[in-house]
């Protein structure tokens, strides 16, 4: 299955991030190639995308689970732990959870991520 979204991130100053914000907010029309996600370090990011998140993601994309229970017999782990890191992955836009009956389906959303880090903030 190939992934074709890719997920423009940054990581940018609080002020850069607010400057933008206030700018949206009065009406300007920011024309640059605008991220999806806004991070104020990387540090944030790499909570998020560690090695065993990676291997969720990997686990998704080899099995195509059905649902968390089937990821959780997968790697042999309680479904709360998988729940709570497929959450982080789903609020960055990598991963959907679609609701099939009264189970929720893991989908990968993007398998790729450009990242913008501005060295000079």
């Amino acid at each position: 299955m190939e992934h074709s979204k890719h997920l423009e991130m940054t990581i940018a100053s609080p002020k850069t991030f607010k400057d933008r914000l206030l700018a949206t907010a009065r009406g300007i029309d920011i024309k640059d190639n605008n991220p999806i996600i806004w991070f104020s370090n990387i540090s944030t990011l790499i909570k998020i995308l560690t090695p065993e998140n990676m291997k969720l993601i990997k686990i998704i994309h080899e099995h195509q689970p059905n649902s968390l229970k089937d990821i959780a017999l997968i790697i042999d782990k309680d479904q709360g732990c998988i729940s709570k890191s497929l959450k982080k992955l789903v609020k960055i836009g990598v991963i959907k959870l679609t609701r099939h009956g009264k189970y929720k389906r893991p989908e990968i959303v993007s398998s790729v991520i450009n990242l913008t880090i501005n060295l000079l903030e």
